[in-house]
């Protein structure tokens, strides 16, 4: 995914930012209409590699899917689109202030991290609820733990959203002209 859309939203400032943003009143609303676009397409594309292997368990497995089953799946994408969506948008502007090996490298090691931490704090439960990347345990969490834990991914994206559409709003667009 982050192959496909790590661009999506940095693209804009790499080709003519100068002529494309100069038509362009509000760079705040303007960013949360792409924010919302790459959400949609997190979601697709959860829905299609989840929704696939789901389908895939069905057609294999003797037994229609239960309650259980369907709580799992849809755990399991909420906290799929969730993450896609925030690291996405942490590559995205890590290219608009930096460049490409930055957004992309400085996520992907971010990651990296973030899972060598939860595999140590899985005892912990605050230091898991607080690390985005320790969800390996969501589905074995109270009903109540796990809408905490999507609910804080939900608005940890929400915060970076947020704090990219504030940045890029009075960011100079001449210095990536540039490159």
């Amino acid at each position: 995914f982050h192959l496909l859309f790590g661009t999506y939203i940095s693209g804009h400032f790499t080709n003519m930012p100068a002529y494309y943003f100069a038509r362009i009143s509000h760079r705040c609303v303007w960013f949360g209409k792409q924010c919302l676009f790459l959400f949609f397409y997190a979601l697709w594309y959860a829905l299609l590699f989840l929704g696939g292997s789901f389908w895939g368990c069905c057609m294999t497995s003797s037994e229609k899917p239960d309650q259980e089953t369907w709580r799992c799946f849809f755990i399991l994408l909420a906290v799929c689109v969730s993450l896609l969506m925030l690291t996405t948008l942490v590559v995205n502007l890590g290219i608009i202030l930096g460049k490409t090996g930055v957004g992309f490298l400085g996520c992907w090691i971010g990651i990296f991290v973030l899972e060598i931490i939860a595999k140590g704090t899985l005892h912990n439960r605050w230091l898991s609820f607080v690390n985005p990347m320790s969800y390996s345990r969501v589905l074995v969490l109270k009903s109540v733990e796990v809408q905490a834990k999507i609910l804080y991914l939900y608005s940890l994206t929400v915060v970076v959203a947020v704090g990219g559409a504030l940045l890029l709003k009075n960011y100079d667009i001449s210095l990536r002209e540039v490159e």
